[in-house]
Order: structure tokens, then C-alpha cells, then sequence
């Protein structure tokens, strides 16, 4: 009984994020686009997830500053779910925003490779050329939205 209860009400959930989710500003979906993230690859949420990739696209369309480094989890993800979850987003997002997330993910992978160095001396320092070059190499016209 109490399944049923759980089912009925998440499908009542279900039906009004997806008619109702485009009447709230684009800005109260990012207060919570750790959670949307999370929700687009939970599989107790499946049915929702397009409606959830929606809201991301759009965050990543209008807000790529702001909404592009919490999407790169999916993108680096080791999980096949979370990188086709990142493909279906991007699949909505408009080409300039999308060189834009390009630029993004080269940075992320750079700053993870960083924080994983370990320098073989001990010495305290970050050489960058050395374990983020592509840090460098992204182009000095390249500009961040």
C-alpha cells in the first residue's frame, strides 16, 4: 500500500515538473542545480530526467559561467549513465555555448590533473607549463561567458 502511495505521488511529481517546470525563472533553477544534476542520473528519478536535462541546457545556454562547472561532473564521470547524461545536454545546447563548455571542460581536466600531481622532490611549488599545459595552450583570444 505504501508503494502504491510512493508511485502515485511521484507521478503526480512527474506530471507537474513537466508542465510546469518553464513557468519558474531560469535563476531558481540554478539555486539548485547540484540537485538537478544529481536527479538527472538517479534512477528512483527516470522519468523526469529529460525534463531535468532541459533545465541544465538552458542554465548551460543562458548562464555557461556559472552553470558550466557543475556540469562537468557529468561529462568527467567514470559512469557510461553520467556521460550520456552530459551528451543529451549538450545535444540542446547552441553551438557558441558549447565551444564555450569545450573551453571549460579543457580547464577542468586541467585543474583535476593539477590536483592530482604530486611533485617527486616534495618541493612546495606548481610548475602549470608542466602539469596543466593545456592550461596554456587554450587560446589567449579565448574568452570565458
Amino acid at each position: 500500500l505504501a508503494q502504491r502511495g510512493l508511485t502515485a505521488m511521484l507521478g503526480k511529481v512527474v506530471a507537474v515538473l513537466k508542465t510546469g517546470y518553464s513557468r519558474l525563472p531560469l535563476w531558481m533553477w540554478y539555486t539548485a542545480i547540484q540537485q538537478i544534476v544529481s536527479r538527472c542520473v538517479s534512477p528512483v528519478f527516470k522519468e523526469v530526467h529529460p525534463v531535468f536535462e532541459d533545465v541544465l541546457a538552458k542554465l548551460l545556454n543562458e548562464h555557461m559561467s556559472q552553470a558550466a562547472w557543475h556540469v562537468m561532473q557529468l561529462q568527467q564521470s567514470k559512469s557510461p549513465e553520467s556521460q550520456a547524461t552530459y551528451g543529451r545536454v549538450c545535444a540542446k545546447v547552441n553551438k557558441q555555448q558549447l565551444d564555450g563548455l569545450e573551453v571549460y571542460s579543457k580547464l577542468f581536466q586541467g585543474l583535476h590533473h593539477l590536483c592530482a600531481a604530486v611533485p617527486q622532490d616534495g618541493k612546495v611549488r606548481l610548475p602549470l607549463d608542466k602539469f596543466c599545459p593545456q592550461l596554456f595552450n587554450l587560446q589567449a583570444n579565448t574568452r570565458l561567458q
